[in-house]
């Protein structure tokens, strides 16, 4: 694998072929094609930048919660509140819901915006 610091600098047939796929790109961003393309791409990036930065401490049981809703997840479906505290060993569900609350707060889950009580994990 190459090191970063010893690239060598474009050729001039280089930069020209890089000149040319810059030019195409920002002509095919002005389509209805590519601003969706570009849409996904943003929100991409964002997620990558999010991810780099420094997470949150979690307590035990936002960790626990967020491990049993990564499971259920995986499985297909999202867990409904009174699940997950009964997965934590919860007696009330208003307990579940201040946890699945502060793990929204500290960005590590977010309510889906399509479907009612589903919950999406952030990368």
């Amino acid at each position: 694998m190459a090191k970063k610091d010893s690239a060598k600098p474009l050729t001039r047939k280089q930069k020209q072929q890089w000149d040319h796929i810059i030019e195409t790109l920002q002509e095919y961003l002005t389509t209805a094609e590519g601003l969706a393309l570009y849409e996904r791409m943003e929100n991409l990036f964002a997620r990558i930048h999010r991810s780099k930065q420094e997470l949150p401490k979690l307590t035990i049981q936002e960790e626990r919660a967020l491990n049993f809703i990564r499971r259920k997840l995986n499985q297909g479906r999202s867990p409904s509140v009174r699940e997950i505290g009964r997965a934590l060993g919860l007696r009330s569900s208003r307990s579940a819901f201040r946890i699945i609350q502060r793990l929204i707060a500290k960005q590590q889950i977010e309510r889906s915006s399509a479907r009612q009580r589903h919950l999406l994990i952030k990368i």
